[in-house]
């Protein structure tokens, strides 16, 4: 069921002609039988294009849009959030200005996830917003999985493999 941000972002996306109210049903219906985000559904469908969600994200919070993959940032300000943390929430740390922190995220209305940042780093959190994909390859491109942990890990998976 699409959450009260998703409905308004839904209905600004319709009013500024982005999608068609047969468009938006037809992707409430999908969430309702498969879950997932309602922004994520609209892209999936061809509806829309992640810019024109992320543009109508950033509209409706007035959180500024930026693209991740022209940013360079400083490797000192990677090691602000742990990388388990940039993994599980798909955020990355992009600059840190005194005890602000600026975090590229794709969902900037998940004030749990900014509240637990601002705790865990002593930071305000200054949330921006950036397409998901361009989050994705950046925590690719600056928290690359190492090939020795990618070595244990199927060396663990062939030990419990043996020993079954």
């Amino acid at each position: 069921m699409a959450s009260a941000m998703e409905r308004r972002l839904a209905e600004m996306l319709v009013r500024d002609n982005v999608i068609t109210q047969d468009e938006l049903e037809h992707a409430l219906e999908l969430q309702e039988k498969q879950g997932g985000s309602l922004g994520s559904i609209l892209i999936d469908n061809k509806y829309a294009n992640e810019w024109e969600i992320a543009a109508a994200i950033g509209k409706q919070l007035n959180v500024p849009f930026i693209t991740l993959s022209h940013y360079e940032i400083d490797p000192s300000i990677l090691k602000s959030i742990p990388e388990d943390l940039v993994r599980k929430y798909q955020i990355v740390p992009i600059d840190k200005t005194g005890d602000t922190l600026t975090v590229a995220l794709s969902d900037p209305s998940n004030i749990y996830l900014l509240d637990e940042l601002r705790l865990l780093t002593n930071c305000k959190i200054v949330p921006v917003i950036s397409f998901e994909s361009d989050i994705k390859e950046a925590i690719e491109r600056y928290y690359p999985k190492s090939e020795s942990a990618l070595d244990e890990m199927l060396k663990e998976i062939s030990d419990e493999e043996t020993a079954v």
